[in-house]
């Protein structure tokens, strides 16, 4: 019998040629998949997003074709951190985040041309009107470190004063003036860590700060920030610099009020119980006294201004930061009511006075004025030019500009300081010899804050005759003028003015209880 053999025939290779190839391919794909290692999946990048990388990019683009498409993103980055900052609605909405609007603010200040200007002027409008915010803390120790970095190792080393160094010392003020009250307030927010980098940052700027001498402008923001530092480091900084020595930053004054009345009298008052050794000094005290009693209308101001009188001396301490504190409440008083614009004149008229003397004790060279305190009168013209642009009558806003005094004529051969309108410091002289002069600080201050608040009425028509006087006495000042530093003052400010930035020094925001109790809607 035959044998028959059957074929072995593979049931599942019956299939066309195409379905065979992508067979293979399916099997292939498989294989690859199991043996080779599995490759990461690209992640989706928000082209929104604010980093370091992207400001690295920013910069190099500058000077590429790409450069529209940077500066267009980086815009609408700049829109959303407005809007974070809540400009228009004092720091307080439901879309603010003022941590965070801070934190791209100050990345943004990193990219170079428009884009840095407004990330500055954000900033700086931000932190005049904000509210006091315990969560704000790390953020403006962060803000705090970013610009001394700046002041110290970018800005220094250019060859000549740019606006771009009034600006940032300008942020670093307002800055540690904020770190500065959260201390006053006992908040407990302050970590060593903080402190510790703060520190270095605050060396490395009392190193740097000899760049700024010619320009008490901008010397008295970096003074403010070392001595500000100095207090929230509970440390001092250099000794070898031209402020407090460590020994009179350690004098403390060791007696609180036993009574802490509003008209009681003693060494100091204690601000807060839980804050270990920080006291404030009764000119401060009593200067607060008096900003509240003017806000709720109280009729014992008199009394109260008796007081502030009383503690004038204070002003000649050489811990003179709650000093400058004092009168920047005092400013603030002076452009509600003008019997507290007498008493900040007739304070600030006698100290200058009585400054007189106690320079001549000290030996005094050319350019020096760190042989009395001077940050103590720069503050004041500051302040005058305050009055003058943001005080509530028109009566108010000639007397900060002319003073008391209802005699205009020149009295030769009289060298007294009669009166401490903008007027009359404008023409005060120590010396006859202005290379001996340590008093052309204040002439400084006046023709600064003169060409400032010239430009800023300018367009307002109701102020035509102030802006008119104001550009008369500056025309005068240039002819009669010899002092190099005080004409140099001429041209900061005019570079200033044309730079069209204004931010105020006003301390009042920051103490009305009603807008610091609020809380953030994020």
């Amino acid at each position: 019998m035959p044998i028959i053999k059957v074929p072995v025939v593979h049931k599942f290779g019956i299939v066309c040629h195409d379905e065979h190839k992508k067979l293979q391919q399916r099997l292939l794909a498989k294989y690859l998949k199991e043996t080779l290692p599995a490759t990461k999946k690209k992640k989706h990048v928000n082209p929104y997003e604010l980093t370091e990388q992207f400001v690295e990019d920013f910069n190099y683009a500058l000077q590429t074709e790409s450069k529209e498409k940077f500066i267009e993103l980086a815009k609408k980055m700049l829109a959303r951190c407005k809007r974070r900052s809540g400009l228009s609605t004092l720091g307080i909405g439901k879309y603010v985040n003022l941590p965070v609007a801070w934190a791209e603010a100050i990345l943004l200040l990193q990219c170079k041309g428009e884009i840095h200007e407004e990330a500055v002027e954000i900033l700086l409008i931000s932190l005049d009107h904000a509210p006091l915010v315990p969560d704000h803390i790390p953020v403006l120790f962060f803000l705090a470190e970013s610009v001394l970095y700046r002041l110290c190792y970018d800005t220094v080393e250019k060859p000549h004063l740019f606006s771009c160094e009034i600006k940032l010392s300008k942020l670093g003020f307002l800055v540690f003036l904020r770190i500065l009250l959260f201390y006053f307030f006992g908040y407990q927010g302050f970590s060593e860590e903080h402190r510790s980098r703060l520190h270095v940052g605050l060396k490395a700027l009392a190193a740097s700060e000899v760049s700024y001498q010619p320009y008490p402008n901008i010397l008295f923001m970096v003074h403010f920030m070392l001595k500000a530092g100095e207090v929230i480091c509970e440390t001092s900084v250099l000794s070898q610099t031209s402020l407090a020595s460590d020994a009179s930053l350690q004098e403390k004054p060791a007696k609180s009020f036993s009574d802490t009345s509003p008209m009681g009298t003693g060494g100091s008052v204690e601000l807060n119980p839980e804050q270990k050794q920080f006291k404030i000094k009764p000119f401060l005290w009593h200067s607060l006294l008096l900003w509240a009693c003017v806000q709720n209308s109280c009729s014992n101001i008199d009394d109260v201004l008796k007081h502030v009188l009383f503690y004038k001396e204070e002003l000649h301490q050489e811990d003179w930061l709650e000093s400058v504190l004092g009168l920047m409440v005092l400013g603030e008083t002076a452009k509600l009511n003008m019997s507290c614009l007498r008493v900040l004149m007739d304070l600030v008229r006698d100290f200058i006075s009585s400054s007189l003397p106690l320079q001549k004790q000290k030996k005094i060279y050319k350019g020096n004025f760190s042989c009395w305190l001077w940050p103590v009168g720069y503050i004041y013209t500051n302040l005058l030019k305050e009055v003058c642009l943001h005080g509530t009558s028109a009566d108010l806003q000639k007397t900060a500009f002319l003073g008391f005094c209802d005699c205009v004529k020149e009295h030769k051969g009289d060298k007294r300081l009669r009166g401490a309108g903008l007027l009359d410091l404008l023409s005060y002289r120590s010396s006859p010899d202005d290379r001996h002069d340590p008093f052309w600080v204040i002439r400084y201050g006046v023709v600064y804050n003169l060409v400032v608040l010239r430009s800023e009425l300018a367009g307002d028509v109701t102020r035509e005759g102030l802006r008119n006087a104001v550009w008369r006495s500056l025309q005068k000042q240039k002819n009669i003028e010899k002092d190099s530093h005080v004409l140099e003052a001429l041209r900061i400010a005019e570079g200033r003015a044309f730079a069209s930035w204004c931010t105020k020094i006003s301390i009042s925001r920051l103490l009305d209880p009603h807008r610091n109790s609020t809380k953030e809607n994020n």
